[in-house]
Formats: structure tokens, sequence, C-alpha cells
């Protein structure tokens, strides 16, 4: 009779070792992954920082160029304001405190 035990066994073995290398294989691939991962979160977190930077300059580029019209916006208002009759000059100036309230609590940093 043919002993079939030994192929078997060696059949067995080669699986096993099959299932060890792909198991390995794995893990060398999720380790390369994760690597990868890393990289493109520290490249993505840095791209990230740049342009919050440069957004931040942006804004305080318009509002540097912003706040000479504001003034004078602010001026006109005045002496429109003074030339209301008492009414009129009491709801401007309503409408002045709101409106500065109001920049007040979009840009706390605003003057």
């Amino acid at each position: 009779m043919v002993d079939v035990t030994k192929p078997l066994r060696d059949g067995a073995y080669i699986l096993i070792g099959i299932g060890v290398m792909t198991f390995q294989k794995s893990q060398v691939r999720r380790v390369e992954l994760t690597k990868q991962f890393e990289a493109q979160r520290k490249q993505l977190e840095g791209q990230a920082t740049e342009a919050r930077e440069q957004i931040g300059k942006l804004v305080k580029g318009v509002e540097e160029r912003w706040e000479p019209v504001l003034k004078q916006i602010e001026a006109r208002l005045d002496d429109l304001e003074k030339r209301l009759p008492d009414q009129a000059a009491t709801v401007v100036k309503q409408a002045r405190a709101v409106q500065a309230d109001l920049v007040q609590r979009l840009n706390p940093n605003a003057a």
C-alpha cells in the first residue's frame, strides 16, 4: 500500500509556510503603508500651516487697507449725524452701536 501521510504532511507544511509568509508580507506592507500615511499626514499638516499663515497675512493686509476707508466713512457719518434732526440722529447712533457690537463679536481683536 502506498503511504500518503508523508506527502500530505509535506503539503500541510508547505501550506503553513505559505500562510506564514503571506502574513509576514502583509505585516511588512502594513508598516510601509503606515509610514507612507504618516509622511503624507505630516506634509498635509505643513501645507495647512502654511495656508493658515498666508490667509492670516492676507486678512491682515486687507484690514490694513480697509481701515482708512472705514475711518473716512465713520468721519462722514459723524458729520451727517450732526446735521440730522434729533430723532434721526438717535436712530443713526443706535444703528452704529449695533454695527460696532457686531464687528466686536465677529472680530474680538478689532479696535
